[in-house]
This record gives C-alpha cells, sequence and structure tokens, in this order.
C-alpha cells in the first residue's frame, strides 16, 4: 500500500500567514477595476464573491483607483457583486479555470441599490495577467469523452502542440519503470516526455527518476486539467517544456454521488477473419464509486472515490530455455563454454592498445568437447534447473524450435494486472475566507 498526503497545512500557520500563501498552482484569482459609465475609477465598492456550488463567500473594498483581486479561488463558477450608495447593484457570473488570472470590468450604473444589473453568462475573458501558453480540459471533456482504459492523460491530446511519443514513460518499455496502462509518453512543444511536470492540487505529483506522474486518477475523481506548453509563470518552474496541473473535484453544498462498472471482454470482442475460431481469453474490469456533500453547509465539504482495475489477458512470448543435453553441461551443439579454472594472463597481450577481444589481458581454455563434467555441476542449480526451468517444447513451435537453446519455448499464460485506489478530500473555510485542503491519496 502506497500512501501520499498531498498537502498538510498547519493549523497556526493557516492563523499566521497572509491570504496569498494559499495561491498555490492549482488556485487562480478574479480581480480587476471598478469604473463608473464614463470609465472613471469608483473606489469603496462593496465587492462580495460567491462559489455558486459551495457557496463560498469573500468580501472586499475596492481601492482607491477602483482594483481589486480575490486570490486563491479554486476552480468553479462565481458570482461577483458590486454595490455602493448612488449605484446600482451589478452581478457578474464568472467561469474560473485551474491556475488562471481573470480580469473583469465592473461597470456601475447610476441608480438605486434596488435595481440590480446582472449578467448571467459572462463573454470569454482575454488573460492579461501573464503570457502563459495552453489550454485546460475541463469538467465535460473529462466525463463525457470516451477513453480506452479511462486514461485521463490521453485527453492532453486535444491541446495543440501535443502528441504521444515513447520511450520509459509508456510504462511498458524499461523494467524500471513498468507500469502497463499508466502511459504518461507524451511531448509537449517537440519536448521530450521525461522533461514535463505533473501536479496534483497545487502539490508535485512527479517520480523524481522518470519525470512521470506518480498517481493516476480516475476521470470521475478530476475536476478538469490544464496543460501549459510554455512562458509559464514562476511557480510552474521545475521541468523544460510542458506543466500538467490537475484539480480534483471537491464537495458542494449538495450530496452528489456516482457508481460505475467497465467492462471488456473477450466473449464481446468482434473477430477479424484473420483471427482464429477462439480468440485468446481477455478481461479488464473497472468499478467504482464516488460521493461528495457538505459536513457543514456552506463551510466544510467532503469528497471521496474508490476505483478498482482487474485484467487478465492470455498472451504468448517465444522464449528460450537450456536444451536436454545443456542441462547435463553437453554444449556441444553450441555456445562455446570455457572453464573458469583455467584463467590465465595472456602473454600476447600488447599493452600499448586497447584491451579487446582481439587483444585480452587474460584467456582461458574451453572445456573438453565443450561438456562440463557432472562433477562440476552445482547442485542447487540443477535444483533450479529441474524445479522452475520449464522443458524445450519443440512440439509446440511448430518446428521453429533450434537445438542450440535459442527460441525453443512458446510461453502462454494470462498477464494479470490489478490495483485500487481510494481518494479523500476535506475542503474548509475559515470565517475569513480562507480555503486550504486536506487531501489523501492513495494506490495499491
Amino acid at each position: 500500500m502506497r500512501f501520499r498526503l498531498l498537502t498538510i497545512p498547519l493549523f497556526f500557520l493557516l492563523l499566521q500567514q497572509p491570504q496569498t500563501t494559499f495561491a498555490q498552482g492549482n488556485t487562480g484569482s478574479i480581480g480587476g477595476v471598478t469604473l463608473d459609465k464614463q470609465h472613471l475609477a469608483v473606489e469603496k465598492v462593496t465587492l462580495t464573491i460567491e462559489n455558486t456550488q459551495s457557496g463560498l463567500k469573500r468580501s472586499l473594498l475596492s481601492r482607491p483607483d477602483g482594483s481589486f483581486e480575490f486570490s486563491g479561488l479554486l476552480p468553479g463558477e462565481y458570482r461577483l457583486m458590486a454595490e455602493i450608495s448612488g449605484f446600482q447593484r451589478s452581478e457578474l457570473r464568472i467561469p474560473l479555470e485551474v491556475n488562471r488570472r481573470v480580469r473583469v470590468e465592473v461597470v456601475l450604473s447610476v441608480g438605486v441599490l434596488d435595481q440590480t444589473v446582472q449578467v448571467l453568462d459572462a463573454a470569454p475573458l482575454l488573460h492579461t495577467s501573464d503570457a502563459s501558453v495552453g489550454e485546460v480540459v475541463d469538467q465535460e471533456h473529462v466525463s463525457k469523452l470516451p477513453l480506452n482504459g479511462r486514461q485521463f492523460l490521453e485527453l492532453s491530446l486535444l491541446v495543440p502542440g501535443v502528441h504521444q511519443s515513447h520511450g520509459a514513460q509508456s510504462g511498458k518499455t524499461n523494467a524500471l519503470y513498468w507500469r502497463p496502462g499508466q502511459n504518461s509518453a507524451v511531448s509537449i512543444s517537440g519536448g521530450r516526455p521525461n522533461s514535463n511536470n505533473y501536479l496534483l492540487d497545487g502539490t508535485i505529483n512527479t517520480d523524481p527518476t522518470f519525470n512521470t506522474y506518480v498517481i493516476s486518477l480516475a476521470p470521475d475523481i478530476i475536476r478538469e486539467f490544464q496543460i501549459q506548453t510554455g512562458t509559464y509563470s514562476a511557480e510552474l518552474g521545475g521541468a523544460g517544456t510542458g506543466q500538467v496541473n490537475v484539480v480534483t473535484k471537491s464537495g458542494t453544498n449538495q450530496v452528489h454521488g456516482s457508481l460505475y462498472h467497465y467492462l471488456r471482454n473477450s466473449v464481446l470482442d468482434a473477430r477479424l477473419f484473420t483471427s482464429p475460431s477462439k480468440l485468446p481469453h481477455f478481461s479488464q474490469n473497472q468499478f467504482g464509486g464516488t460521493v461528495g456533500g457538505p459536513l457543514k453547509r456552506d463551510r466544510t465539504f467532503y469528497f471521496g472515490a474508490f476505483e478498482g482495475f482487474r485484467s487478465s489477458q492470455r498472451q504468448s512470448m517465444i522464449m528460450s530455455v537450456p536444451t536436454m543435453m545443456q542441462r547435463m553441461g553437453d554444449f556441444s551443439e553450441g555456445p562455446l563454454i570455457y572453464d573458469p579454472t583455467t584463467t590465465r594472463s595472456n602473454p600476447s597481450f600488447d599493452p600499448s592498445r586497447p584491451a579487446s577481444p582481439s587483444n585480452p589481458v587474460q584467456i582461458r581454455s574451453p572445456f573438453p568437447n565443450n561438456q562440463i563434467p557432472m562433477e562440476r555441476m552445482n547442485p542447487v542449480a540443477m535444483a533450479i534447473l529441474e524445479r522452475f526451468v520449464p522443458m524445450p517444447g519443440a512440439g509446440d513451435m511448430d518446428g521453429m524450435a533450434m537445438g542450440d537453446g535459442v527460441n525453443n519455448f512458446l510461453d502462454t499464460r494470462a498477464q494479470r494486472n490489478s490495483f485500487d485506489q481510494f481518494n479523500g478530500r476535506l475542503d474548509h473555510s475559515f470565517a475569513n475566507g480562507r480555503q486550504p485542503v486536506w487531501a489523501l491519496q492513495s494506490q495499491q
């Protein structure tokens, strides 16, 4: 069982640190300026921002130049309300994506507070506060687009400049990084797959050895994720090319949940005309559920999820095992076997030349007739051969077996892969609007 505690802000730090401390890579901000119809700044406007799903609110007054900013906001839909005596109340609905710095102009009309100017759908906003290049894959794409194996990173291919790559990050080509079904070999802006940086809820989710992501989340847990392809801001350093910034779902004032089970099975697969009469066994099950809601309305929220994965696929591989003669120490059919007890210095070694197979420092003599005497055979090695190494299967190879012990065994077995994943998240808002997050992710 692997546990990774992503973010644990200490309580006393929450009380002492300023509000901007919580503006990590997964949060954004909404700011701008309050103006009248003549585009003159209006100061001391009471501005209140509210998350439409969780009900979290925060208020402040605009500065003398009319400027304001709400920082450290989690992604979501927000309603911005502005009011001051002598002007009509103004409301704007603003969508905030992960790691975005949104700027708006709140234009106030002369009137009384009983009158309200409401903008239900704000127009797409330009991000003028930074020069970052990238795109957000939103919740609708994450939840509705089909994914083979439910691998969320495949959705990154929707972003311009991102394409599938290869190498150790594919998870199946390197014995040191063997993670089938967890392919993170994507090239962003022409960079290498090992030059990407992965964030999960504002914390590092990058394997330090292979620069792949560590925890692979199910799409049902992800709210949205951002792919930045260049000129990103300083807090997203640590990699030379792409930034993959994932944000998980949080609870709201209403209880929501889901159950799912995705099945792939060879019994249901279609056959090609070149396929055998009976397809090799294949079964893959992905199942789980999510639940989220309030612990205390408008203040504390929870979100939990579980996903299980079970896969069994029958595969065949051609392997090489010792022949019957080789098991008895007879290598007369090859290859050449040298006696280690005959190791000696090479009298013809030329020290003026580099050591090489043609200029060895030491030489050995082969066993007579290329046969290892039975008394020299190690009993432990003989026992391992007897118990764990299969006999050559020439009959299974349809005449392909070779006498020198190369490609002489057809191994067919079920390749099994399984894991369980647990995810938990707790959001709490203090009276001053700060919103620390505790998140626990684990995989088994």
